[in-house]
């Protein structure tokens, strides 16, 4: 928590002491889930949900756009790589229609930071 020491005007001044603590939002509950079973269970619910089978290729293509490659979808399901930017990871979990805190859990298992209120 960080003190700011100010004078704050009236009749007389008096030294006044404002905290100020930073927001910082509380992690799920829960072991943290490594981003292979993380990303496969986003996957897994987009396909739910549009009713679909994805290979790779058509994956990246439909649900990312065309921003992630079909080679770096397969090396999320193996685990060998982390995605690069975090909208990608938000994108997953937006289309996959994830609550905050699943959201947050999914930010967490790619390594990148929580949702946070600017």
């Amino acid at each position: 928590m960080a003190c700011v020491k100010v004078k704050k005007a009236i009749t007389n001044y008096h030294d006044n002491i404002i905290c100020f603590q930073k927001y910082e939002p509380t992690p799920p509950d829960g072991p943290k889930e490594d981003w292979a079973t993380a990303f496969r269970n986003v996957y897994q619910e987009i396909e739910k949900i549009d009713h679909a089978i994805y290979n790779y290729s058509t994956f990246s293509k439909e649900i990312m756009k065309g921003a992630v490659n079909r080679n770096t979808i397969a090396n999320w399901l193996k685990g060998k790589t982390l995605p690069g930017h975090r909208e990608d990871v938000i994108k997953l979990g937006i289309t996959a229609g994830y609550s905050e805190t699943e959201m947050n859990k999914l930010l967490l298992a790619a390594g990148k930071s929580m949702l946070y209120i600017r």
